[in-house]
């Protein structure tokens, strides 16, 4: 006869909470971090006392260098609570945006960073990237030939605008040259076809 009595193993378990992340769109971004980056710099908005927007940029720019976007973000949004129209710290989150992949946060940050600072160059140069990532090519070559006017000996923006010029002609005209995308200069883009 089987046995009427199976003993059953009980184990008790404790669980403790993780700390609350920040609020608003921060909170969807990944955790990225550089290979050999260090534990980074917890980004707990209630652990942050009223130090002046450029402390808390700095303290943005330091996660950055470490790769932590997500926590660099959000103090770059702790920053833009005290002083909202600082271009520089908008272009800096739009940097961020930029290393997730979140182009169109991008493209909202660029756009009001060139609104707080209409010669800030660096977020001319984001916006196009944003741009270049929703795939919206026409409006990108538009931006990087204005930031050309503004600074026509920039290496970066010259690249940029013949990788918007070959994307663009792959997505419109089916024109693809692999060699230009797999080994030449353009393999380290945000986007390595138009169909991607």
């Amino acid at each position: 006869a089987p046995p009427t009595h199976v003993p059953t193993l009980r184990r008790s378990c404790t669980y403790t909470m993780a700390p609350e992340a920040p609020k608003g769109m921060v909170a969807d971004l990944p955790v990225q971090k550089k290979k050999g980056a260090k534990n980074a710099v917890a980004s707990d908005a209630a652990s942050i006392p009223n130090w002046p927007p450029e402390a808390l940029r700095e303290q943005g720019n330091e996660l950055f260098r470490k790769g932590d976007y997500g926590a660099a973000a959000a103090r770059y949004a702790e920053a833009l609570k005290v002083k909202t129209d600082d271009a520089v710290t908008l272009a800096n989150r739009a940097e961020c945006y930029l290393r997730v992949r979140q182009f169109h946060l991008a493209l909202v940050d660029s756009d009001a960073s060139l609104a707080a600072d209409p010669n800030h160059t660096k977020a001319l140069y984001k916006r196009a990237m944003a741009l270049n990532g929703l795939g919206r090519y026409p409006d990108a070559i538009k931006t990087i030939k204005a930031l050309l006017e503004k600074e026509p000996e920039d290496p970066a923006a010259a690249n940029a605008l013949a990788e918007c010029e070959l994307l663009q002609s792959q997505a419109f005209a089916g024109d693809f040259h692999m060699p230009a995308l797999l080994f030449g200069r353009l393999a380290t883009s945000f986007r390595r076809g138009a169909d991607y």
